[in-house]
């Protein structure tokens, strides 16, 4: 299953070689339908189970996304002028040379303690609810607003962050969901953690939307789909730990006020690392990025990297 969804993901790419100046408005269209699955779903998952069954259901749900799955996997094309294969074959001198790259560290730094953190609302949003008194049934829909709120912030930030500069605002939204986990630490009723549940889906929703335009703004080329997923696997081990290490640090204090500040620190922290700044290397011979012909005017200038073929 995460294999599937890790793999089903990575089409995000595809989206960032369109554009230059409205890049953060285009991830977020293009990453909006994630933000439509998790406000729809659950409530379509539920009707299906009451009326199908479990099985049923998940299968009736499989065969949906595979179909609708293909057939928009027909729909991707590359940028004109842009080569259909990459201009230098994968070497491990270009993996080195990437991973020595300041640049290149710090955001990989970055996604990893973002990746601890991010998805541990959407774990324990609900049983947090339920031991602050909030009745079992009114819980549930906590996901779907929070979900709401992710498409809200998907569809709206990309343009802001377009104008104001998209690390910038990547970097803010960060600080935000920090400070907005916080509010963990207080036992409040299904009001305020409605209204949680919706600004948290906002500020995650548009860093998920941010982040790959971010990367390509770092390092574009005919090889950002590569440099892309290997930026990725900083994600891999965090949905992993980060969850469970909240649960059993709230098991183990009997409270949220350890985990929750822990939580924010290192959202925090990854704002600070995802502030890295463009590659500042000028390399002779092309590697495995170059950076892209310049087809409108960039709110901001961005010097190419390139890396040599082994």
């Amino acid at each position: 299953m995460a294999s599937a969804w890790q793999s089903a993901t990575r089409p995000q790419c595809a989206v960032q070689p369109w554009f230059d100046s409205n890049r953060g408005v285009a991830s977020g269209i293009a990453l909006s339908g994630t933000g439509l699955g998790t406000l729809l779903m659950p409530l379509l998952a539920r009707w299906l189970i009451d009326r199908e069954g479990w099985r049923a259901a998940l299968t009736i749900i499989g065969l949906a996304v595979a179909g609708f799955g293909f057939v928009a996997s027909n729909w991707i094309r590359r940028p004109p002028g842009l080569p259909t294969t990459s201009s230098s074959p994968w070497s491990h001198g270009s993996l080195r040379k990437l991973a020595r790259e300041p640049s290149f560290q710090r955001l990989y730094m970055a996604g990893f303690l973002s990746s601890l953190v991010l998805l541990v609302p959407i774990v324990h949003l609900v049983p947090h609810a339920v031991r602050a008194g909030v009745a079992a049934r009114d819980a549930a829909w906590l996901i779907s607003i929070l979900g709401f709120g992710s498409l809200a912030g998907r569809l709206m930030l990309g343009h802001a962050a377009d104008r104001l500069g998209r690390q910038r605002v990547f970097c803010a939204l960060h600080v935000a969901l920090g400070l907005l986990f916080l509010t963990w630490t207080v036992k409040v009723g299904f009001i305020t953690l409605a209204l949680f549940a919706f600004a948290y889906g906002v500020c995650y929703g548009a860093t998920i939307a941010l982040r790959p335009a971010v990367i390509a703004d770092h390092f574009s080329g005919p090889n950002l789909g590569t440099v892309t997923g290997l930026h990725y696997t900083s994600s891999v081990l965090g949905p992993l730990v980060g969850p469970a290490a909240f649960g059993y640090s709230v098991d183990f204090w009997n409270s949220d006020l350890i985990a929750s500040c822990v939580a924010a620190v290192c959202l925090v922290a990854a704002g600070y690392f995802f502030a890295a700044k463009t590659p500042q290397l000028r390399l002779r011979r092309v590697g495995i990025c170059q950076p892209q012909p310049r087809r409108t005017k960039r709110l901001y200038r961005v010097r190419p990297f390139a890396l040599p073929t082994a």
